[in-house]
Order: C-alpha cells, then sequence, then structure tokens
C-alpha cells in the first residue's frame, strides 16, 4: 500500500497518537516516583525506580518495540506460516489483484480492538502459567505492606498489574497480528483441486481466513475469561466497582501505541509475500454461476 497515497489519513494518524503520547506522559508524571519496580531486574538485580520503570514500560519500549515487531513478523513468521499451510495439504498459493485500504478508520478500530483482546489474552495466559508474574509490576513498597488494599484483589486484576502487563506484551500482540494483516493486505489465497468426492471438487480460501480464526479465536476467548473473572473479584468489593470500570476501557490507551508501527508496517507493504507466486483474476460471480446445474 502506498502510504503517501493517503497523506490526509496518515497525518490524521499521526496527531491523534501525539496528543494520546502527551496526555499519557503527563498521567504518568502524576504517578509516584518511590519504589523500584522488579520487572526490568530480570530476577538479578533491584530492577528500575518506578519514575523509570513508567517511561521504558509505558513509553519506549511499546512504541519502539511494536515497530521492530512489525517489521520482523511479516518478514520472518508470515512465509513460515505459508509454507507449513500449503504443505500441509499440497495447497497451491496465488494472490489476487486487489489492493485494500488499510487506513480507513472501520478497518483500524477493528485491527486496534482485536490487538487489545490478543494483549489482554496473552498477558493473563503468562500469568496464569506462572511464566509472567503479577508482582513484577508492583513496587517493593507496594508489596511489603501486607495491608495494603492490593491484597484484597489478587494481583492479576489490580490496575498496575494490568497496565504493566499489557503495554509489555503490546509489541508481541502487533507482531503476530501483522502477520494477518500481511496475508490479507497481499491477498493470498491457497487452493487444491481434488477428485476424491467427486470430478470438479475444489477447496479455495483467503490464507488470513485461518490465521485470523485461530488467532482471534484465542484472543477473544482469553480475553474474555479474564475480565469474567475481573468482575466477579470487584463486585464483591463495596466501593471498588469504579476500578472495575477503569479496568475495562483503559486497555484501550495500549492500543494507540502501535499507530506508528502500524504506519510504518503499510509503508513497507507485504507484497514481499507474493514472491514467487502467480497472480489470479479471481472467480467472478456470474463465471462461477455458469458452472452450477439445475
Amino acid at each position: 500500500m502506498k502510504v503517501g497515497e493517503h497523506k490526509n489519513a496518515v497525518i490524521t494518524a499521526l496527531v491523534v497518537y501525539l496528543v494520546y503520547q502527551v496526555l499519557f506522559f503527563m498521567f504518568t508524571q502524576t504517578l509516584e516516583d518511590e519504589g523500584i519496580v522488579p520487572l526490568f531486574g530480570f530476577g538479578i538485580g533491584p530492577g528500575l525506580e518506578k519514575h523509570l520503570h513508567n517511561l521504558v514500560n509505558f513509553i519506549l519500549w511499546p512504541v519502539l518495540g511494536s515497530i521492530v515487531f512489525a517489521v520482523i513478523f511479516p518478514r520472518l513468521v508470515a512465509p513460515l506460516y505459508l509454507k507449513f499451510k500449503t504443505f500441509r495439504k499440497n495447497y497451491k498459493s496465488v494472490y489476487l489483484v486487489w489492493e485494500p485500504n488499510s487506513l480507513n478508520i472501520r478497518e483500524v478500530l477493528v485491527r486496534g480492538i482485536l490487538l487489545l483482546l490478543l494483549t489482554i489474552g496473552l498477558s493473563a495466559t503468562l500469568m496464569d502459567a506462572g511464566i509472567l508474574r503479577p508482582r513484577y509490576f508492583l513496587a517493593y513498597d507496594m508489596l511489603g505492606n501486607p495491608v495494603n488494599e492490593i491484597s484484597e484483589v489478587p494481583l492479576k486484576y489490580n490496575m498496575d498489574v494490568f497496565f504493566g502487563a499489557i503495554f509489555l506484551l503490546c509489541p508481541v500482540a502487533v507482531g503476530l497480528w501483522s502477520c494477518a494483516w500481511a496475508f490479507e493486505d497481499a491477498s493470498i489465497v491457497y487452493y487444491s483441486f481434488s477428485n476424491k468426492q467427486g470430478e470438479g471438487f475444489f477447496e479455495i480460501e483467503p490464507l488470513h481466513f485461518r490465521f485470523n480464526a485461530l488467532v482471534g479465536g484465542y484472543a477473544g476467548l482469553s480475553a474474555l475469561f479474564y475480565y469474567l473473572g475481573a468482575i466477579y473479584v470487584y463486585l464483591f468489593l463495596p466501593g471498588r466497582s469504579q476500578e472495575l470500570f477503569f479496568l475495562g476501557i483503559a486497555g484501550f490507551m495500549a492500543t494507540f501505541t502501535m499507530i506508528p508501527a502500524y504506519l510504518i508496517y503499510l509503508w513497507m507493504g507485504s507484497k514481499h509475500l507474493r514472491k514467487g507466486l502467480r497472480q489470479s483474476e479471481g472467480l467472478t460471480e456470474e463465471e462461477f454461476n455458469k458452472t452450477l446445474t439445475s
């Protein structure tokens, strides 16, 4: 996709991102700077002071990490999936003559929501598996206070933990979804003809359908279970229901960090996936109707 042909959309996206980043930076400045957050200690040292942790985990890492993952994944992971998918049942792949507009507001919103769901799903799964410990995102002074209010809520539903985890994992989610974007934007389809079920039987499907269903299904279910657990916990805590509301909307803040990565992804394009594939004009409804019998 030629980003230069959509200057107004690009400028709007950058303005939205800059406004968000300024407001979010001002928000992080209001947070307390006391304490050491264990996350960047990696179990060896004490980690970063809280104000440095806020800068790295909420601003630098999600933006720069998302850009790197959005560039690498479509060029490393996506081709591997393409080869695996076509090899598994001896499918053949082609690409269609189609240039999508991936900067229209509806497409961006849908991709942003799916990114949010996958980010929440990854954080919930890794915390449940014990790989990502909620205590990594809490300052030592909070952890050392046994009467602190965080003791009322399982740590995976604590706001500090929620923010820390989704901003940490957002680049990974961007990388995975960038593969789906690349398959769709490159308009690759796979097909197979077989006579096992009668002459003329064939199978054809856009490549991104199965990938989207796999990643999106996991994202939707895991995020749903996370929020159901949060609802169950917070509804039984008097005076804490407002935190459930903020937990529900706060995650959308992380999706704004994908804007620079998304624009760079579109600028670099996904046509590298078409290398070695033949072009197809596609099958129109009129042409398909000619194959039908009464």
